[in-house]
């Protein structure tokens, strides 16, 4: 556990060398593109990596927590795995983050909501209980189709051709509606 006093010496000396890396990553950003060498873009990445992980570890030596997520990167992430991505939060830091971005929505249900809950009970209706399964694997739990092959106890082919065969379902639902009984 680093005391106060060797953290700000280790603050200090970071920002010292992120300042360094931007320099050098600047004189080579200022090159015209046909002076740079392929050289010159492999150590230009190197730095701007330099940079990212600098700036990070100040940012975890000035706050004791990794760097939050900014709302549009929390969002891209599956609800399921975002807790991977707040591993050395506090208990207090992690609640501000589920009320940030895991609050509830309000159930405010319109007619066309309504609509659409309707036409998605309508489709899944037209699948089997395989595809069904399937379904809910990929879609709610985010499972890849390998992951959903073991679970089902099937072969990823077997998964590919069923997923093709829903996306088809789907867009014929879309095409022509659906229809439960000829009469």
């Amino acid at each position: 556990m680093l005391d106060w006093e060797n953290r700000e010496v280790l603050i200090r000396e970071y920002k010292g060398d992120l300042k360094e890396a931007s320099r050098e990553h600047r004189k080579i950003a200022k090159k015209e593109k046909l002076e740079k060498t392929a050289d010159d873009i492999r150590v230009q990445a190197i730095y701007a990596e330099i940079i990212s992980s600098t700036k990070y570890a100040l940012y975890w030596l000035e706050h004791g927590i990794e760097r939050p997520l900014d709302e549009e990167a929390a969002k891209k992430i599956p609800r399921h795995r975002r807790a991977k991505h707040i591993t050395n939060m506090d208990k207090v830091s992690y609640d501000v983050y589920l009320n940030q971005y895991e609050a509830p929505v309000e159930n405010v249900f319109n007619e066309a909501k309504e609509e659409q809950l309707d036409q998605l009970r309508e489709i899944i209706s037209m699948f089997s209980n395989r595809e069904s399964d399937l379904f809910y694997y990929i879609h709610t739990v985010g499972m890849t189709y390998g992951e959903a092959a073991e679970e089902m106890g099937i072969e990823v082919g077997t998964v590919k051709s069923m997923s093709q065969r829903i996306k088809n379902k789907i867009e014929a639902y879309f095409k022509y509606g659906h229809q439960i009984s000829l009469f």
